[in-house]
């Protein structure tokens, strides 16, 4: 059974990590960031675009969540370059991640 899609889409530049999706889910993330004094906010909007990865899933009820980075004025140009990356928000975004995956799994 498929309990959540978790979406890592453009991490890793900028400064700090967005996240949007099913208010549970966001909320279980976001609660987990203030206690690691992890820079992490709710966004809103950009789910209800149905060409982006987790609408096919959306439609078929399942929740979602979606991790960005707050910088993403250059993916897809010839500036987006790997000199970007900030290994700080990528360990970020994976302790995120896996923390939401171990807490799907108790559920």
């Amino acid at each position: 059974q498929i309990v959540a899609m978790i979406n890592f889409d453009s991490v890793g530049s900028g400064a700090s990590l967005e996240i949007e999706g099913d208010q549970q889910l966001v909320d279980t993330v976001l609660k987990y960031a203030r206690e690691q004094g992890i820079d992490a906010r709710q966004i809103r909007g950009s789910q209800q675009a149905g060409t982006s990865d987790h609408a096919s899933f959306r439609t078929a009820g399942v929740p979602v969540v979606s991790f960005f980075s707050n910088d993403t004025s250059k993916i897809h140009t010839s500036q987006d370059t790997l000199d970007l990356i900030q290994p700080r928000l990528l360990g970020e975004t994976a302790a995120l991640g896996l923390y939401l995956v171990d807490a799907l799994g108790q559920r």
